[in-house]
This record gives structure tokens, C-alpha cells and sequence, in this order.
């Protein structure tokens, strides 16, 4: 089974952040990201209970997002289970460091690129 680091999450937060323009709902988000990953998150692992009875997926992609937040300025909450894309995180997007972020994830996880944007 290939997994996913929190790390590798976090251009897929960015980029479904910038698809909803910007902002959306945490469970927007997390199931854009699933609908991305269906072929990683569908394994039974992933839905295992890890902490308050939450699914391992939703609770990586949560850690995810704190990580965008704290390390790298690219998420911010707006309200209660609402995120935000930051102008960082609209700069990342924008980079080539996105796309090799994405592409590099890829390769490693299904063994060819993608198309990143």
C-alpha cells in the first residue's frame, strides 16, 4: 500500500483552496482531496479511527493544514471550519516549487506525472 505524508497533503489543500477561489469549508476540502486520492484514501488504513474517532484521511489532511499554516504561511481559518488560501499559498500555487511538488508526489505514488494545475 503507498501512503501519503501529511507534507504531501499540502499542495493538494492549496490546490483545492485556489479551485473554490480561495476559500471553502473544511469538509469541501477534505472531500475534494479524497475524490484526488480516492485510489490512496480508499484503503481500509486510512479509515481506521485514529483520534476522537476520526478517520486516519481526515485526520492527516487536518494536520496537514496546520502544517500549511505554521510552517508555511500558505492557509489560514476564516471562521469556524473554513479555510483560506493566504497570498503565500496563492504565490505557491503560482511557483514552479507547486508543480515539481505535485508532480514529484505523483511519480513516487502511481509512478508517472500529472497534470498540476
Amino acid at each position: 500500500m503507498k501512503k501519503i505524508t501529511q507534507d504531501e497533503l499540502i499542495p493538494y489543500i492549496v490546490k483545492v483552496l485556489y479551485e473554490y477561489g480561495g476559500r471553502a469549508t473544511k469538509s469541501q476540502v477534505e472531500n475534494k482531496i479524497y475524490e484526488l486520492l480516492a485510489s490512496i484514501f480508499q484503503h481500509k488504513w486510512y479509515h481506521a479511527p485514529v483520534s476522537h474517532g476520526i478517520p486516519r484521511w481526515q485526520h492527516d489532511i487536518a494536520w496537514a493544514k496546520e502544517r500549511a499554516r505554521q510552517q508555511h504561511d500558505f492557509v489560514k481559518s476564516s471562521g469556524r471550519g473554513i479555510w483560506k488560501l493566504t497570498e503565500g499559498g496563492k504565490r505557491y500555487y503560482s511557483s514552479p516549487a507547486y508543480i515539481d511538488g505535485i508532480r514529484k508526489i505523483q511519480l513516487r505514488i502511481y509512478g508517472r506525472g500529472c497534470d498540476a494545475t
